[in-house]
């Protein structure tokens, strides 16, 4: 973002936090340019995706838990704990990942509690309602009554894809497509099947 700003000073960009199945909705009905999701997602013919990001899981603790005493944990050591957990309305197929990753450890979560935002789940772990599975990154945003523990065995990562309405993509979003996807090494978009807008940004 920070370098698309730089590029096209004049371009005014604005930003939402809209959960991931609002934002399929939202390219679809043409109120959104470009999102930022988590995958895997089923998704309309005319939304297409790019996997931008990839990070691993960790597990997060309250910071009175016994095991936050541990240096390193297994989700085997989880059997009987309880989870918190990321709704399955909003990122089906995030939260079936992490559902699969329980299952593969042996280990069925009692979910006490389930949160629509990630920082909510933090917070929920944070007042000690459970512990939560959660890609890595949640951990810039930890505080200070959360342990975060890495899962050293555990090889599924949680992916973020950048997503577009391929019917309408307007001039300026194209913009920003190319030089996300470019600097990813991904190709440009199917610029000879979509149409075109005039900038909106």
């Amino acid at each position: 973002m920070k370098r698309f700003r730089d590029q096209y000073p004049h371009v005014e960009v604005e930003l939402r936090n809209v959960l991931t199945m609002d934002q399929i909705t939202q390219l679809q009905e043409r109120k959104l340019d470009v999102g930022f999701l988590r995958v895997p997602l089923p998704t309309p013919p005319q939304i297409r995706m790019r996997v931008v990001h990839r990070e691993p899981f960790v597990l997060l603790l309250p910071a009175n838990h016994p095991l936050a005493t541990k240096a390193h944990v297994t989700l085997a050591d989880c059997r009987d704990e309880d989870f918190v957990k990321y709704t399955r309305k909003m990122a089906p197929g995030f939260h079936d990942q992490i559902m699969h990753i329980c299952h593969r450890n042996g280990v069925t979560p009692r979910v006490t509690q389930e949160a629509a935002e990630m920082y909510t789940l933090i917070s929920l772990v944070a007042a000690g309602m459970g512990i939560a599975i959660a890609p890595a990154s949640i951990a810039l945003h930890q505080t200070e009554n959360v342990v975060v523990r890495s899962l050293p065995n555990e090889s599924t990562e949680s992916e973020i894809a950048i997503a577009w309405n391929r019917e309408v993509v307007s001039a300026t979003a194209q913009l920003f497509l190319d030089m996300l996807l470019e600097r990813s090494g991904k190709v440009r978009t199917d610029k000879t099947k979509k149409k075109r807008e005039k900038p909106t940004a």
